[in-house]
């Protein structure tokens, strides 16, 4: 028997904030009425990757002169990768003045799993009887659960001329591919029989919350306030199974056996929202100013 288990863990808290903090990007800070001149940008993003490849092959041959000869090979493949990661900005409990304020928060970790496995039992007697029996597995299992948001919260105080946008994205991706294949060849002369298997599987998620809020705080801006919460997220799985089963017998009893199965089971789980909550004040002072929220969930999943 051959085999091979790999196992990776991924756990990330990337963050960008003011907290406590009193910013003011001003031409003239003693001036009766200050003049916001600059922008105010938190950003974070997490780009992380992670590859996962378990391979397992094997052979099994004999050959005698004579009398009953058997072989048996056994393999299997297994990817585990586990990922989890915390991305946020935030401001919090802060007085900010500036032209803008942007905050955002990115997540795009990628999963790459491979999975295959592979046998071949070989069984040869001039005289007697031939048995080879040969069995493949390959499996992986993939998940990724984020929490990514941009809030304003915490009874801060924004004032922004040009306008604030808080903006959160997942764009998590999982490829998966997994595959198992078994080949049996048996020659007796007197007889033969050959088994062979072959299957693959591999299980993937992803769960995420994706949020955009302002939360129990006051802004106020001349340009437009645009929260934006969304998920791309991406799961693509390939699974293969294959056997391959010859025996040959000049006299007596043959037989040949093969079979092989292939499957995935694949989820996405997300909430996304964009929301204004627990007492927050938005003012717009602009004439064709706007308030938009927004929360959208395009993710994907293909399966073969």
């Amino acid at each position: 028997m051959v085999g091979s288990v790999a196992n990776n863990q991924l756990d990330n808290t990337t963050e960008a904030f003011l907290r406590g903090a009193d910013v003011s990007v001003t031409r003239d800070e003693d001036a009766v009425v200050p003049l916001p001149t600059g922008n105010v940008e938190l950003s974070a993003t997490d780009s992380s990757k992670v590859f996962g490849l378990g391979g397992a092959f094997g052979l099994g041959s004999s050959t005698v002169a004579s009398g009953s000869n058997a072989s048996a090979i056994f393999g299997f493949a297994v990817a585990l990768n586990d990922a989890h990661n915390t991305v946020r900005t935030y401001i919090d409990s802060s007085t900010l003045l500036a032209e803008t304020v942007d905050a955002n928060a990115l997540s795009e970790i990628e999963v790459w799993a491979i999975a295959v496995g592979g046998t071949l039992a070989n069984n040869t007697t001039p005289a007697g009887s031939a048995v080879s029996i040969s069995g493949a597995g390959a499996g992986s299992n993939n998940q990724i659960e984020s929490e990514i948001e941009s809030t304003i919260s915490g009874d801060s105080i924004v004032n922004a001329s040009d306008g604030v946008e808080l903006t959160a994205i997942d764009d998590s991706d999982i490829r998966a591919t997994s595959g198992g294949f078994g080949f049996a060849i048996a020659d007796g002369q007197k007889g033969s029989g050959t088994l062979s298997v072959g299957a693959s599987a591999s299980v993937n998620e992803i769960d995420s919350d994706v949020r955009a809020f302002i939360d129990d705080s006051a802004v106020t801006t001349a340009g437009n306030v645009t929260l934006e919460a969304a998920s791309t997220a991406k799961i693509k799985a390939l699974s293969m199974g294959g056997s391959i089963s010859f025996g040959k017998s000049a006299s007596g009893l043959g037989g040949a056996f093969a079979g092989a199965g292939a499957g995935s089971g694949n989820d996405i789980r997300n909430t996304i929202e964009a929301t204004i909550q627990n007492d927050a004040i938005v003012t717009t002072t602009g004439g064709s100013t706007s308030v938009a929220l927004s929360a959208t969930d395009d993710a994907t999943i293909v399966a073969d």
